[in-house]
């Protein structure tokens, strides 16, 4: 299948399930003699083999046709999404404070909020952000580890990224980007018309008929694909803005740890 025809995991990856087998670098067991291999193949028709739980094992010399690797390609570091070490980053050591938390973390949920519509990011964001500002408000009443005004920024600094991602959502689903509202390629049946040809059309007012549905469908395409673009400009400018506020409230509660 085409790169990215299937919704990305919950770490922002596309297509981990398929294609090939990949190699992983642990070991199967203590003896270390075979490598974990993961992901499935083209050639298995169950869904077993692409299940999270799924392990298999090889030596590290056999070759297959159907044991591989993947490919990441980017035009640099600025370029990856940060999306793929979400959850290792936003899920942090459960001893830390979570004013360190915010401070350690905030910018990379900033990146995440204000990512472009056609991009993924973590699935789990919106949880995590929001058991952070609860855990916030919990530490500065019980245990707090920085000043007042230092939790009151924080706090305000998730409720502020959490609207980002609202409007995100929002403005994605306006696009097009969301699966209920993807309307733009939607193919009618032509069982009706083709009633009709056999009953009442000649064949020229068939292809005729069916001539002006296609131009109409093109039509209907191409305006979702011009909402689509001014949609996704719309929200670069509009994510300029957000991030210039955010950056700001961001400062204040570095200053305010200090």
């Amino acid at each position: 299948a085409p790169v990215m025809s299937f919704k990305p995991n919950q770490y922002g990856l596309y297509d981990m399930g398929g294609n090939v087998y990949e190699w992983a670098e642990d070991w199967f067991n203590a003896t270390q003699r075979r490598r974990v291999v993961r992901g499935a193949a083209w050639n298995r028709h169950s869904e077993n083999p692409i299940r999270s739980s799924g392990r298999y094992s090889l030596p590290p010399t056999e070759r297959l046709p159907d044991y591989g690797f993947r490919l990441v390609i980017a035009k640099g570091s600025e370029s990856i999404n940060p999306a793929s070490n979400a959850v290792a980053s936003i899920q942090s050591d459960a001893s830390q404070p979570r004013i360190e938390v915010i401070k350690d973390q905030g910018p990379n949920a900033t990146e995440w909020a204000l990512t472009p519509l056609d991009e993924a990011i973590p699935a789990d964001i919106r949880q995590n952000l929001t058991f952070l500002r609860e855990d916030l408000l919990d530490e500065g009443k019980k245990a707090a580890k920085s000043s007042p005004e230092a939790y009151k920024f924080a706090s305000e600094y998730c409720d502020k990224i959490l609207y980002a991602l609202d409007q995100r959502d929002l403005t994605r689903a306006q696009a097009g980007y969301a699966a209920a509202q993807a309307n733009a390629g939607k193919r009618f049946s032509n069982q009706a018309l083709d009633a009709r040809r056999n009953h009442q059309m000649s064949w020229p007012q068939y292809a005729r008929e069916e001539s002006q549905r296609a131009a109409l469908r093109e039509n209907e395409a191409d305006k979702a694909d011009v909402k689509k673009q001014r949609l996704k400009v719309e929200w670069t400018s509009r994510a300029v803005q957000m991030r210039t506020y955010l950056d700001d409230l961001y400062r204040q509660l570095r200053e305010a740890m200090r």
